[in-house]
């Protein structure tokens, strides 16, 4: 790409998932790094979700609930999106209001480790922000 040429929305697009991916690799080395140098991991394991899934749907596996009971899941709740340009989210400061994709009574997705498994409403309980469960997407 020329100088005088503007970047496109996939430029930008290509760039950030490059990015992303790095940083990604850096994580994982340093975890690998971590867990090579000490005797006990300083984390518990992570396991995906279709894992732990297909361990409790196979008819012949034994499944020993005290050695998965402590596995960690990324649990996410997702208000809504928003698409901005690279300009836009150099402007950000403190106070700034980035609007969403959704309205305030829309329900809020709930994603284990990155796959939609259920959906509910947000709710503020003794000054806590919290979701009710009003659907789950996975059985």
């Amino acid at each position: 790409m020329n100088r005088s040429e503007q970047p496109t929305p996939d430029d930008i697009d290509k760039l950030l998932e490059q990015a992303q991916n790095a940083i990604s690799e850096l994580q994982n080395e340093t975890a690998v790094e971590i867990q090579s140098t000490s005797e006990k991991p300083t984390e518990p394991q992570r396991a995906s979700l279709s894992t732990i899934i297909s361990a409790f749907s196979t008819p012949d596996s034994a499944v020993n609930l005290n050695a998965i009971k402590d596995l960690q899941l990324d649990v996410r709740v997702v208000l809504g999106e928003a698409e901005m340009t690279l300009e836009d989210v150099m402007r950000l400061r403190k106070g700034s209001v980035v609007p969403l994709n959704t309205q305030c009574a829309d329900p809020v997705n709930i994603l284990v480790n990155g796959q939609l498994v259920a959906r509910g409403e947000a709710l503020n309980r003794n000054g806590k922000f919290c979701v009710r469960l009003t659907e789950v997407l996975i059985k």
